[in-house]
């Protein structure tokens, strides 16, 4: 009886134990049980039990204690760039200063010249925006300094000229030929334009365009290094070479991510014209230039303390979105009106002028780093990544790894694309963490997702490298292309829109063209439109066949992958307008739009050519299956497509009474 009872005293404490581990194991897969622990940052095992906690990273040891140095703080580092560039013009940015001295010029003149170009430019540059009776002025003091061989002079007049900035279009052979012999990368650059496009010129001369902007390119011109990696991109008028085309963008690139502000600088925005032609969600009154009247009624209620209206206002503002003139004064007003009443996301701006330093704002990291404090500690993932900004580059901090991934990491929890960005920076650097290639390109990917030119060019270099990827040219080009569209020199794409808009079509078209040749595939299919909608014959192209360069354009932009261009060319193709009428093309870009875009006026115009057997073999059953793809795609085709039905019905019922063959 005994032994029994020992049996049974073992056996129940053998099930007890069990029962016990159990609970326990289940409190450790139940994370609702788990007490919360101190925070380790650095480590993946941190990383992985942060995540399947969702418990945020504190920032209770980020404190204004850390900031070290007040003043202006500048650190060479791979991230940031710093690629050796000339400093802008100070009114065109696309220009350069290059400050030539001709040897037939003596030293009176060229006080005399340089005094009188320094008065242009102090009107020029006094304001933002001048009226036309100081620009007029300008241009005078201007075109006395140029004919007295001012280089810089000479430059502005004849950039300023071409594009109708001044007067009428004209074209300064003669100042641009002199610069070019004396090694101006702007003036060899203008010339290969010119040679590209015809303009002003008897006949274009594509060869001597590509030697222009090889010369250009030589002495870094960015404008030039755009046209060259375009043309190897696609093999124009030079046989079409990826790694050369990735070496010129590549190039662009840098400077585009060197100049960089953290406050975002001026918007670079490029309107579609064929949106007239086929609207959609992309182009909409929340997207295109504001309206003025809804300008001034977000002025009125911000005036009130709408706080909303007031962070709406500093963005546009800040970055000179929508059309609307860039203004650090009006940005700092409104912001500074919503952060009074509490506003996470206007003290991480505010955090990012005074980091930055603006006119209004002195560069003050002490000011940035307790702007963007407060900012975070409402949740704001702008204060999150101005805090992981400061310590990851030692912006008046210590650079401290631990706190900038803590930092970018609760960003992230909101999907913030900087957040993204710097924490997919980190893990590609191995700045404090594990160096994961996988790692950083999800985080890269998904920052240039939200729209970050900076992940772009780091996936740029990821592909260009093969670094946690296949290496892959084509794509490379693509990431470096779209972050060289992105620079500064892009502004003037609202200033066209704005002026064909309200009419003045010929500078317009002139500074799209500009950029079309240089690449951008919005300008090509807007130069495009501008001279097919035009009846108006422009004297700059030389009697030229107007037609023939709209062609030109539309297929390059459709190279480009864009759908509307692409059923163009065939429309072009089709009716022979601007080049020979060529049915079995036409048919073969519509079949690429269809394939592509599934766009349902490809299909349309497929369908129609397959039943008339244009260029296709007569085929009506396939005829009436596009037919019923494209009335699928666009409801809108529902009358075209039940007449073509309609149409079709008719033929096969005469077909079955034998009437028709």
């Amino acid at each position: 009886m005994g032994k029994k009872k020992l049996y049974l005293f073992i056996i129940l404490f053998i099930l007890i134990n069990l029962i016990i581990s159990e609970e326990t194991e289940s409190e450790k897969e139940d994370p609702r049980n788990k007490k919360k622990q101190p925070v380790i940052l650095l480590s993946e095992t941190f990383i992985a039990e942060h995540r399947s906690n969702k418990e945020s990273p504190s920032l209770h040891d980020i404190t204004d204690k850390d900031v070290t140095d007040n003043g202006v703080y500048y650190e060479d580092d791979d991230a940031l760039l710093q690629v050796k560039k000339l400093e802008s013009n100070p009114v065109y940015r696309e220009l350069s200063n290059e400050n030539i001295v001709f040897d037939d010029v003596d030293k009176k003149t060229i006080e005399e010249s340089e005094s009188l170009y320094e008065e242009a430019m102090e009107i020029l540059t006094e304001n933002e925006y001048i009226e036309w009776y100081q620009r007029k002025s300008a241009y005078d003091l201007l075109v006395k300094a140029a004919e007295m061989n001012h280089s810089e002079a000479m430059k502005v007049v004849a950039y300023g000229d071409m594009f109708g900035h001044f007067n009428e279009p004209k074209f300064h052979l003669n100042y641009l030929t002199k610069l070019a012999e004396y090694g101006s990368s702007d003036a060899n650059m203008l010339l290969g334009f010119i040679y590209s496009t015809g303009l002003g010129i008897k006949n274009r001369d594509p060869r001597k365009a590509i030697i222009y902007y090889s010369i250009a390119g030589l002495y870094s011109n960015t404008l030039a290094q755009m046209a060259l990696g375009y043309r190897y991109l696609y093999g124009i008028n030079v046989e079409k070479s990826c790694p050369a085309s990735l070496d010129y963008y590549r190039k662009v690139a840098e400077k585009v991510i060197s100049g960089l502000k953290i406050t975002g600088g001026q918007a670079i925005t490029k309107y579609k014209l064929l949106e007239d032609i086929e609207p959609s969600s992309s182009h909409s009154a929340l997207s295109g230039p504001i309206d003025k009247n809804l300008l001034e009624y977000y002025i009125l209620m911000a005036d009130k303390g709408d706080t909303q209206a007031c962070i709406g206002l500093g963005a546009l503002y800040l970055n000179g979105a929508r059309g609307v003139n860039p203004s650090y004064e009006n940005a700092f007003h409104y912001y500074s009106i919503a952060a009074k009443d509490g506003s996470a996301t206007a003290l991480g701006f505010l955090g990012k002028m005074y980091l930055e330093g603006t006119k209004v704002t002195p560069q003050s990291n002490l000011t940035a780093f307790n702007y963007f404090k407060k900012s975070a500690e409402k949740g704001s993932p702008i204060g999150q990544t101005g805090l992981g900004y400061m310590y990851l580059f030692g912006r008046g901090v210590e650079v401290n790894y631990t706190k900038a991934y803590k930092s970018f990491l609760l960003a992230t929890e909101q999907t913030h694309p900087e957040g993204q960005l710097y924490a997919g920076y980190m893990h590609f650097k191995g700045l404090g963490v594990k160096r994961d290639f996988a790692l950083a390109l999800k985080y890269l990917q998904a920052a240039a997702q939200g729209g970050s030119i900076s992940a772009f060019y780091w996936l740029g270099h990821m592909y260009a490298k093969g670094l946690g990827v296949f290496s892959n040219c084509e794509t490379a080009v693509g990431f470096y292309k779209t972050v060289a569209e992105r620079g500064k020199w892009g502004v003037p794409f609202m200033q066209a829109y704005l002026n064909y808009k309200n009419g003045k079509v010929k500078e317009s078209l002139l500074q799209y063209l500009l950029f079309a040749d240089l690449g951008y595939e919005v300008a090509q299919s807007n130069f495009a439109y501008i001279l097919e909608k035009t009846s108006e014959q422009f004297e700059f192209f030389n009697d030229a066949n107007t037609k023939e360069i709209a062609f030109t354009f539309w297929r390059r932009s459709a190279e480009q992958n864009n759908p509307i261009s692409r059923i163009k060319v065939g429309d072009y193709l089709y009716y022979g307008i601007g080049t020979e009428k060529d049915y079995k093309e036409a048919a073969e870009q519509y079949k690429l739009a269809a394939d592509k875009f599934a766009n349902s006026q490809a299909l349309f115009n497929l369908g129609y050519m397959y039943e008339h057997g244009l260029g296709l073999p007569k085929d009506l059953h396939l005829a009436k299956r596009l037919y019923d793809q494209a009335v699928e795609m666009n409801p809108e085709a529902f009358v075209p497509v039940t007449i073509a039905l309609l149409k079709l019905k008719l033929i096969f019922f005469l077909r079955s009474l034998n009437i028709l063959g």
